[in-house]
């Protein structure tokens, strides 16, 4: 008798535990699309930018061909699942002619009344998007005579329809299937610091993997680590710093990673990959890089400062910046007979003679607010909103000035010689950029010559190079001594190949895809770590959009912003807005809800085992408070559980947010975590 109850026990004690345990961390089967939709991810965001074949003398064309291999093998696995599936089992495909009058009886399905759902359910940035690609259609064919090279893009950087309908496709048939994985980001991350590291080794001449052995001395330079060209590697540096950079920024971090919380291992990880990325990006001597790090620094405050561990990772960002430029520049003297060498913006940093004394205070300011984190949980709920007025007023300033100073650089002869070196970047003229300067003129003189057809929809997508061969090649050998197949701008180029309408779709299209990661994240209409990779989307996003201005628009790097923009459309589909009216301005009610089916489970269960959640916040918040039925609730972003230790919620709570009925927790230092 004692042993059957000894059992019982064991049974109804111990295994009921050990069952518990083991169906919590037991992972659902992984469904067949949803697989291929993380193959397809991984083979655009990772794989694009490493692959090559004969080193540097094929890498566009087969980077390209390896893009549209992944796009037409995830095309056809979709497809074939689709019709060997069980739901299709009813449906016998004895040949080839039963196949072919079932595919055809599912075209006539889709009515003109499904088109118009389709189009309903998208939301503006996808609907932009559907613009982009008919004005694209559109232009293809009003090409004239050049119908095949819009289509293919072989003219020019392989932007034709084929792959930019291939984009679409695989943004609206993915979307559905692609769920949020941190391993994917680190993916992307691994590749880009790989990457990084082979172009620094090559800012030291070192080849470590013999891309430059047959190359002419004169070019060596213009070519860096398995990317290419210069310009190209730093658009995608920049992409490597807008993502890791962020993370590092927002992702609250814990000893003990709880739930919606990195390890302290993962956050440094984080912090490694921007700083290489910094250095990856000043030794690629290309000063469209600073485009990139006016974005990200300039816009990344109305983001980050919503709390104090995104304001004291913003010093330390900052300082970590200057510290890399401060150490290239003793590298280079150090190994002067070694380097390349940098010029241009990055040279007058890494040589102001105050560098020393801007290094060592934002490194004094960093230590000193890391202390004062780490010693009292005090805090202004109104800092940070006052803060971030501070730093868009300091903007427009800098702004103004940096347009003054252009217009009296263009417009009065006198004030040139008091710029300096500095006037080579502020008077605009033929010789402005590398002749960029000459070729906008150009572009834009030439357009306003095209007939009205063309000015509505553009010559056609890729065929800028045809026709200023045609039309302004001798001129254009005579001033800057090379041929221009491209705008190198990537809305002067759509403008002229496209139209306006096409350039206007794809600005939305691009950063109204940022604007929605952002505010989902900033309404915590997502999961805590899911926001926080939005956002990282979002200024991956920006920053491209930055760079754009005086780049190409190329396979090698746009397909890492569908990649993103895809992958967001993945963790969006879900969210619903509900506009909520409110009389009161400062109390900002919850004005959206958001909650899928495992929220939904969780809190059955939660409230299932009587558990208790407590609201606490630690560190200065925004200022907006969500509100339901008497309950408070964090603003996401804030520092709950974060590594310095501002505050730490009891156990069983998850969300962070209060039943109904029950008031947020005292906010005192005793719950804080010492780091």
């Amino acid at each position: 008798m004692v042993e059957c109850i000894i059992i019982n026990q064991i049974d109804g004690g111990f295994m009921s535990r050990y069952k518990k345990r083991k169906n919590m961390y037991e992972k659902p089967a992984v469904s067949f699309k949803r697989w291929v939709a993380g193959m397809w991810l991984i083979a655009v965001i990772v794989f694009v930018p490493l692959v090559f074949h004969n080193y540097y003398y094929d890498i566009l064309p087969f980077k390209y061909h390896f893009l549209i291999g992944a796009h037409c093998l995830t095309f056809f696995l979709f497809t074939a699942y689709t019709f060997l599936s069980d739901n299709n089992k009813k449906h016998e495909f004895d040949d080839l002619p039963s196949l072919v009058s079932y595919i055809i009886k599912s075209i006539k399905n889709l009515n003109f009344t499904n088109v118009v759902n389709f189009v309903k359910s998208a939301n503006f940035a996808e609907k932009a998007m559907l613009v982009f690609i008919a004005v694209y259609t559109i232009s293809t064919l009003t090409s004239d005579r050049y119908v095949l090279q819009s289509f293919m893009g072989n003219e020019g950087r392989y932007n034709g329809l084929l792959l930019m309908s291939m984009y679409v496709i695989m943004y609206f048939m993915l979307k559905k299937h692609i769920k949020f994985s941190r391993h994917i980001i680190t993916a992307f991350l691994s590749a880009g610091l790989f990457i990084c590291i082979f172009g620094i080794t090559d800012y030291f001449n070192m080849d470590i993997l013999r891309f430059k052995v047959d190359i002419e001395p004169i070019d060596r330079n213009n070519f860096t680590s398995t990317i290419g060209n210069i310009n190209t590697y730093t658009t995608y540096v920049g992409q490597f710093i807008a993502v890791s950079g962020t993370l590092f920024m927002l992702s609250p971090a814990d000893f003990d990673r709880t739930e919606g919380k990195v390890s302290i291992g993962r956050l440094l990880f984080y912090y490694i990959c921007m700083a290489v990325g910094f250095m990856a990006l000043a030794m690629g001597k290309s000063d469209n890089g600073y485009l990139t790090l006016a974005a990200f620094f300039g816009i990344l405050p109305f983001v980050a400062w919503r709390n104090r561990r995104g304001f004291r990772r913003y010093i330390i960002t900052l300082a970590t910046y200057f510290s890399v430029i401060k150490i290239i520049g003793v590298l280079n003297k150090s190994y002067a007979d070694t380097v390349i060498g940098i010029d241009g913006i990055y040279q007058y940093i890494a040589e102001f003679k105050y560098m020393n004394f801007v290094v060592l205070f934002l490194c004094a300011a960093a230590l000193v607010i890391c202390v004062i984190d780490y010693k009292t949980s005090a805090y202004d709920k109104k800092l940070p909103v006052i803060l971030r007025q501070i730093w868009l007023a300091f903007l427009v300033i800098v702004t103004g000035c940096v347009i003054y100073l252009f217009y009296k650089a263009n417009t009065d002869p006198d004030a040139v010689n008091k710029f300096g070196s500095v006037k080579n970047y502020l008077i605009f003229n033929d010789n402005w950029g590398t002749n960029r300067g000459y070729i906008w003129r150009v572009a834009i003189e030439e357009y306003l010559k095209l007939p009205p057809v063309q000015k509505i929809f553009g010559t056609g997508p890729e065929t800028f190079g045809i026709y200023m061969k045609a039309l302004r090649y001798e001129d254009m050998v005579v001033r800057t001594r090379q041929y221009f197949d491209n705008a190198h701008n990537e809305y002067i180029q759509f403008l002229f190949t496209i139209g306006p309408f096409g350039v206007l779709s794809y600005i939305i299209m691009t950063l109204g895809t940022a604007y929605l990661c952002i505010k989902a994240w900033a309404k915590g209409l997502v999961k805590e770590e899911q926001g926080v990779h939005l956002v990282a989307a979002a200024f991956l996003i920006i920053c491209y959009a930055a760079q754009a201005t005086v780049n190409l628009y190329v396979p090698i790097t746009s397909c890492i912003v569908w990649g993103f923009m895809t992958m967001s459309a993945g963790m969006l589909k879900d969210v619903k807005f509900k506009t909520a009216q409110s009389s009161d301005t400062k109390d900002v009610k919850s004005s959206q809800i958001y909650e899928t089916k495992s929220d939904k489970d969780v809190k059955a269960q939660s409230q299932g085992n009587g558990k208790k959640s407590d609201d606490q916040t630690a560190g200065f918040e925004s200022g907006e408070i969500k509100s339901e039925k008497g309950s408070e609730s964090s603003e996401p972003g804030s520092d709950k559980n974060s590594e310095s230790g501002e505050g730490n919620p009891e156990k069983g709570s998850e969300s962070g947010k209060v039943k109904p009925g029950k008031k947020s927790g005292n906010t005192k230092a005793r719950h804080r975590k010492k780091a």
